[in-house]
């Protein structure tokens, strides 16, 4: 919060003070992101195989409860499991877990942060998902190249939403967390 507050010129410069709409809808999302401004980087802590189900149901649904619990018992195992070989990670290493979601909008893989770091004309590390105000910028980025604005100006909370949490407003998929966000 205490970043959102101290850099307001870069909201500023994203449009997201342009109205209060937008502020509401990036602050909805932001909040449900990162479970009410709570956490900066995604947990991978799971105890359970029907938590990681229902968490991951495409992925875990049809998975052994002994193949799960392994991965309860590895945070790294389990993000490679879940991100690895996609969104720019490499499987098999620790991109899974070094790239997991990080900062307001909980920015996810290699590949996000790459582009991120090209738009700010920085080298591309992990660690800026650990750093607030860089992940702030990357935040306002993908807001402002998902066209949030223009949702938001609508006051389109699903659009908004499936644009944040899905990576597509046009998505099939059911965003996470809808009614926190609303």
């Amino acid at each position: 919060v205490d970043t959102l507050l101290e850099n307001l010129d870069v909201l500023r410069d994203a449009g997201i003070l342009e109205n209060n709409y937008r502020l509401a809808h990036f602050m909805a999302q932001c909040g449900c992101e990162t479970d009410g401004f709570t956490i900066l980087r995604e947990s991978m802590a799971y105890r359970t195989p029907a938590r990681l189900r229902a968490v991951w149901p495409s992925r875990f649904g049809k998975k052994s409860d002994a193949y799960l619990l392994d991965l309860c018992a590895d945070q790294v195992k389990l993000a490679d499991e879940v991100y690895g070989g996609r969104m720019g990670n490499k499987k098999g290493t620790s991109d899974g877990y070094d790239y997991r979601g990080g900062g307001h909008l909980q920015t996810t893989g290699k590949g996000a942060v790459a582009k991120y770091c090209k738009a700010l004309s920085l080298d591309p590390q992990a660690s800026y998902l650990d750093n607030p105000l860089m992940t702030l910028r990357f935040a306002c980025i993908e807001w402002e190249e998902s066209g949030c604005n223009d949702w938001a100006d609508q006051n389109d909370i699903l659009k908004v939403s499936k644009a944040i949490n899905t990576g597509s407003a046009t998505s099939n998929v059911m965003p996470v967390g809808l009614p926190e966000r609303k």
